[in-house]
């Protein structure tokens, strides 16, 4: 039998150290947002809820992100042939990695949590959404 857990928590590793390499060019939050998840997954009890909804909304935010600056960078509004244009490419191809990684860990965790799954279903998102600070949810 497959530890999900322990898959997950190495997919929150693995997605930190490529954040690492994403931030040469990007201010990128995932670095401390997986590294958080790697450290507190599993502590309390709505801590894999709040990783979750973390995760959830840093999904819509790195689409914006790649949507935006993708092609923006690849456009002629930069001339070609310098140095960063390298580091560029670099940190999209990582943030396209990193955000199928995102997609698969957020699979992950619908699938073996169950908490979580219910949060998402359309009943409970906006009661979950005001609640998400609260310690003792």
């Amino acid at each position: 039998m497959v530890n999900t857990a322990l898959w997950t928590r190495n997919l929150f590793l693995v997605s930190a150290v490529i954040a690492a390499f994403t931030s040469f060019s990007r201010a990128d939050y995932n670095l401390p947002l997986f590294v958080f998840a790697y450290m507190a997954w599993g502590l309390q009890k709505n801590q894999k809820l709040v990783i979750g909804w973390l995760i959830a909304f840093t999904l819509i935010t790195d689409l914006i992100w790649l949507l935006y600056w993708g092609p923006f960078w690849d456009s002629e509004a930069f001339v070609q042939g310098y140095w960063e244009n390298g580091i560029h490419t670099l940190v999209i191809a990582l943030s396209s990695i990193n955000f199928a990684l995102k997609i698969a860990i957020m699979i992950m965790i619908i699938l073996n949590e169950q908490e979580v799954k219910d949060s998402f279903k359309p009943a409970h998102v906006i009661h979950t959404v005001k609640n998400l600070h609260r310690a003792e949810y």
